[in-house]
């Protein structure tokens, strides 16, 4: 996780940039939405693609141990995995188009997702007790309380919150930087 965001998310942008590319392609008949959801989703995607060994390593669990087990805590999973994988991407994304440099994107998409491990981290190193204010905004920003939440059988819809807001402002963050450096 750590590590496959920023390898994906580091030259959808900042390579056309480099290259120059990126003025013929904002010169196309393509405005800059379609181009910043087309690479979104694109990676969003082929991340996806990734954990297909581990969905199929649950389909032979099943063959073969012979027993049915519960899918629902592997359903919440996937919710939570697409929610946060989607915020995370898009946090890639706007990384790489705002630097013409693929490693420095790939190293602010592993600090911002280190922050978010981070907030997880700090809600037990601080010692905040359950209810408190602080650790609710922690709970909502880490990931990690998603998943383990989601993998215990609890799905609470408004941990969702938080990271498809994340998505929905980096993409449009993405957009905005693709429309400055139009007029630039």
């Amino acid at each position: 996780q750590m590590f496959v965001v920023p390898i994906l998310t580091m030259r959808l942008l900042a390579e056309e940039q480099r290259t120059g590319t990126l003025e013929v392609l904002l010169t196309a008949p393509v405005n800059e939405v379609t181009v910043v959801l087309s690479k979104f989703f694109a990676a969003w995607l082929f991340y996806l693609l990734t954990w297909v060994p581990w969905w199929l390593n649950l389909v032979a669990l099943r063959y073969m141990g012979g027993q049915e087990f519960d899918y629902r805590p592997l359903l919440s999973f996937d919710i939570m995995l697409l929610a946060i994988s989607a915020g995370f991407i898009s946090m890639g994304l706007f990384f790489s188009s705002v630097t013409k440099n693929q490693i420095i994107a790939a190293v602010l998409t592993f600090v911002g997702m280190i922050g978010h491990l981070a907030a997880y981290i700090l809600k037990f190193r601080a010692g905040l007790s359950q209810g408190s204010t602080w650790y609710e905004v922690l709970t909502y920003v880490s990931y990690l309380d998603l998943w383990w939440s989601s993998l215990e059988g609890t799905f609470a819809p408004r941990y969702l919150l938080f990271h498809i807001s994340a998505t929905v402002f980096f993409l449009y963050a993405t957009i905005k930087v693709l429309e400055a450096r139009k007029w630039r």
